[in-house]
């Protein structure tokens, strides 16, 4: 199903959730921009910043995408995604997070994004490759 098709779908339902007096999650929360099942992706083995930066966009962009929002913006700044930092505790060797890893161990304990919305498996593990393939700038 495309992603226009479960919008159609989806559309009657949304309107009529929003006349029962039920809240939605705060707007600051970012948007789950992700609607699509992702489980044939084939992941390549070293993820660049190329590779990793719109799937960033994608999970973390509606708080961490030029609003600073979220206090960062590593969904589209390199240099915010490699910075230490300021929110995750240092590792066991007491030396700083780095942004990316501190977004990957939230996402893995499932603390982000904040809107209930989890990451899926394939976008998870291309942010784990991510720094696995050190944080490349390509």
């Amino acid at each position: 199903m495309t992603r226009a098709e479960l919008l159609a779908c989806l559309s009657p339902l949304a309107l009529a959730a929003g006349c029962d007096g039920v809240t939605s999650p705060p707007p600051d929360a970012g948007p789950a921009l992700d609607v699509e099942d992702k489980t044939d992706v084939v992941i390549p083995e070293r993820v660049t910043w190329s590779v990793v930066q719109p799937v960033y966009l994608r999970n973390c962009g509606g708080c961490h995408g030029g609003q600073s929002r979220g206090g960062t913006d590593f969904a589209i700044d390199y240099d915010d995604a490699v910075a230490e930092s300021d929110s995750c505790p240092p590792d066991h060797l007491l030396r700083p997070l780095r942004v990316a890893q501190c977004a990957v161990e939230r996402v893995d304990a499932g603390t982000m994004p904040p809107n209930g919305v989890q990451v899926s498996e394939a976008d998870a593990e291309i942010m784990r490759r991510f720094l696995s393939s050190g944080l490349d700038p390509e």
